[in-house]
């Protein structure tokens, strides 16, 4: 009787035992049942031409009276990145730059801007700063705007320099602080140059905080 007891106790133990020792439910690891070059490009599904599009949100001002009414702006986007290299990739994108505060609908204005990111680095002085590992990416933006909405300013006249319906300027951005998650992009401290639609010297700009993920 004993000896049952025993062999009872010692199964149970051995089931106990061998339990504990298996991963969580949903935590097994996955078999190997592709080579090694489909592994590769699985393992950069995140990062890589299978997810292209890309939402974007900037805060930002300007010191560009003639172009650009004193106020805070909001830069609303959407675009494509079909490279994702490592090295040097460039973006296109739509954007609504809108004047949010005061609000004014009619000096907002529509634009199209390709980005050119110069590769991105693992080693860099920010890292202690994210939680998470980042790889830091500069970028230069070129962005040709137009204003969409408001009265045809008159040629010449005084509401020129106000801007109105057809007024065009070039936004040329520098951003250094810019920092790759695996999921998108976040940039500090950016800087603008804007240029008229003659391409003349019209004034600069610093963008706060700028943001772009990547949902497809």
């Amino acid at each position: 009787m004993k000896r049952t007891s025993y062999r009872l106790l010692a199964a149970v133990a051995f089931c106990l035992i061998t339990r504990a020792s298996l991963p969580a439910q949903g935590t097994f690891p996955a078999i190997n049942t592709v080579d090694a070059e489909s592994t590769k490009i699985v393992d950069q599904d995140r990062l890589g031409p299978s997810r292209t599009l890309f939402y974007s949100v900037t805060l930002q001002g300007y010191a560009a009276p003639n172009l650009l009414p004193d106020a805070e702006y909001s830069n609303f986007g959407l675009g494509i990145d079909p490279v994702q290299s490592p090295f040097v990739s460039a973006a296109l994108g739509l954007h609504w730059l809108l004047p949010f505060n005061p609000w004014e609908f009619d000096a907002s204005y529509l634009g199209l801007s390709c980005d050119v990111t110069f590769g991105r680095y693992l080693v860099h002085p920010f890292g202690k700063l994210f939680v998470r590992r980042v790889s830091l990416a500069p970028m230069v933006s070129l962005g040709a705007y137009v204003q969409p909405f408001g009265a045809k300013a008159a040629q010449g006249g005084a509401g020129a320099a106000q801007g109105g319906a057809g007024k065009e300027m070039f936004l040329v951005s520098c951003q250094p602080l810019r920092f790759f998650s695996g999921d998108g992009y976040y940039t500090m401290g950016a800087f603008d140059i804007v240029l008229d639609g003659h391409l003349k010297y019209g004034g600069w700009g610093v963008r706060l905080f700028d943001f772009s993920y990547f949902f497809y």
